[in-house]
Order: C-alpha cells, then sequence, then structure tokens
C-alpha cells in the first residue's frame, strides 16, 4: 500500500468516513460551492468546460482548435451547474515523481488528487483524502492508484486496491474519489464527441448560457458519468455512443420483448440507459431518413 499522507486516513475503512482530521469538524453535508470543488490555474492549462463549449458552438474551435493536449480529465462539480467544470490536460501539466519503491513498472509521472492544495487536481469535497489517488503516467499508457484514501477510489465502477495500478484500458474512462467526487478522462477523440454532444445541445436551445445554475434535462449531458459510475455496463453503452464520429439525430434502443424506444436528446438516452441497461438489446444512432447506424448489440442477440 502507498504511504497515506495523514495517520488518520490509515485507519481501516468502516463504511463511508470523514477525510478530515479531527480538528477540523466539517460536516460531509456542509459542501462548499461546486464550482469551488475542482481547482486549477491558468498557468496549469487547465479550462473551462463552459469556455469550450461555446467556442465549439461558435465555430471558433473549427477555425483554431481547442489547445488542449490530450488526454484530459474532466471534473463533474454538480448536477446543478455542469458547465462549470474543469478541463485538465494532464500532458501539458508538472507531474511529481515518487520513490521508486512505490512506482509502477513504466512510471514516468503522477498526478494526485485529493484536498490538499499541493495536488494536481485539488477536490474540495471533505470526504475526499487530502492526498486520495493519483493518475499515472506510463510509457504507452495510463493508470489510477488508489493512494490510501479513507473512502476509496473507483474506476469505472470498480473499487481499486490501495497501492495498485489500475490500467485505464479505453478512451473514456470515469474516476471516482469517495461517494460524491467524479471524474472523466477522455482521449481526444472521445472529448471532441462529447464536446459536440454539448454544443449540439447548446444549440438546440436545451442549455443557454447563463442556464447552468438551473437543474433541467438539458443539463444532465454534462454530468452523465457520475450518475452512471456504479454501473459498468450502462458506461458501456453510452461510451460506445460518445465514440462516435457525429452526433445522432435520435436514438433507437431494442428491449427484451422486442420494444423499441425512440430517444430524442442525449440527456433522454443517458436517463433511458441508466434506468434499463441490463434489458437493453442494441443501440442504433439515427443520422438521417432511413440512416440507421448499429453502435452498441448485446452479446447473443438476434
Amino acid at each position: 500500500m502507498l504511504e497515506s499522507d495523514s495517520r488518520e486516513e490509515a485507519r481501516p475503512e468502516a463504511g463511508l468516513q470523514p477525510a478530515e482530521s479531527p480538528g477540523e469538524r466539517t460536516s460531509l453535508h456542509s459542501r462548499p460551492d461546486p464550482r469551488a470543488l475542482y481547482l486549477g490555474t491558468p498557468e496549469m492549462g487547465t479550462r473551462r468546460l463552459a469556455d469550450l463549449v461555446l467556442s465549439a458552438t461558435s465555430g471558433a474551435q473549427a477555425r483554431g482548435g481547442h489547445g488542449l493536449v490530450f488526454p484530459v480529465v474532466v471534473s463533474h462539480p454538480d448536477d446543478h451547474v455542469p458547465l462549470a467544470a474543469t478541463v485538465y490536460p494532464l500532458s501539458a501539466m508538472t507531474g511529481s515523481t515518487v520513490p521508486a519503491c512505490l512506482r509502477l513498472e513504466g512510471e514516468i509521472s503522477r498526478f494526485f488528487l485529493g484536498r490538499s492544495p499541493g495536488n494536481a487536481i485539488v477536490v474540495g469535497d471533505q470526504s475526499v483524502s487530502k492526498r486520495h489517488a493519483s493518475i499515472v503516467r506510463l510509457a504507452t499508457s495510463w493508470a489510477v492508484v488508489d493512494e490510501g484514501s479513507r473512502n476509496g477510489t473507483y474506476l469505472d465502477g470498480q473499487k481499486l486496491r490501495p497501492g495498485i495500478g489500475a490500467p485505464i484500458e479505453s478512451s473514456l474512462a470515469m474516476i471516482r474519489l469517495g461517494p460524491s467526487a467524479h471524474l472523466s478522462f477522455m482521449h481526444e477523440a472521445s472529448f471532441d464527441n462529447y464536446l459536440k454532444a454539448l454544443a449540439c445541445e447548446l444549440g438546440r436551445g436545451e442549455a443557454a448560457p447563463g442556464a447552468s445554475e438551473r437543474s433541467s434535462p438539458g443539463t444532465l449531458h454534462a454530468t452523465w458519468a457520475a450518475r452512471i459510475a456504479d454501473s459498468p455496463l450502462a458506461a458501456k453503452i453510452l461510451r460506445k455512443v460518445l465514440g462516435l464520429p457525429f452526433v445522432p439525430l435520435r436514438y433507437e434502443v431494442a428491449l427484451e420483448g422486442a420494444n423499441i424506444e425512440e430517444l430524442g436528446s442525449w440527456p433522454e438516452l443517458v436517463t433511458f440507459v441508466e434506468r434499463e441497461a441490463a434489458k437493453i438489446f442494441c443501440v442504433e444512432a439515427i443520422v438521417g431518413p432511413g440512416q440507421h447506424v448499429a453502435v452498441y448489440r448485446r452479446e447473443g442477440a438476434p
């Protein structure tokens, strides 16, 4: 196990535990403004998701690109303020070096996540440990490590063993720190499609600028990773959709019993997949009249 940064975090986990020291006495329910949960500085190359979405909507991205270096980590602060998310371009940031005895095979650098200001990604959630987890850059891939946290680290819904590197095996992965801090790890193709989907919803008027303070169906697309983080099957289905090189007009979902549901937007799809993932046989994206593209098909489905 990697050495914990505070003695209280080294005690055995017993359900949900406050990660602060006893002297802080901060309630888990007295969380700070979610817009301040994920912090970065311009010098780190971090960007606001809202700025990137607006640039994509205005066409600025197509003309000049978004200037990001991939992969990136996208925060999901809160269902009510999705566009307040921060985008962290890990490859452009300065990582840390750990003692040789703690390094993973092929490790180049490590980016720590936690409550302490010295972390590469600072998460202001009291259920998150001071040094909770890390994202590790390897020679040809990336991995996630739980750094001895009190409330656990999850990769695509699977709880990690402290100190053991869990490889990130897809272009989109979901990371959860404790019960409520969610982040997404994305390579360029997944992020570009994610940005296109957000821009498309914005263009439809479902997530108008300034409306990110409201809770509405049109804002849920930015927090889908948080909502289905504990459902690997739902995550698998939605990753397939995000991997498309276009934004579908709508979606058709075939269920057990030959029932077919037609869904008109990304938020509707997320809600439906979250509820019915186990019953889904296949998902098709509709890109035009009579034009259907198979996105997901369950093994053994006809």
